[in-house]
């Protein structure tokens, strides 16, 4: 069962980050491009 929680996980996070790259890339580039 926790196969499957893994892979939805993946899933969704490959989702994200190849659809609109919201939710998980929005922190890390939102503080990289206030530095710059």
């Amino acid at each position: 069962m926790r196969i499957v929680f893994a892979l939805l996980i993946l899933t969704t996070s490959l989702l994200a980050g190849c659809g609109n790259k919201g939710p998980l890339y929005l922190p890390q580039q939102s503080s990289a491009q206030t530095s710059q």
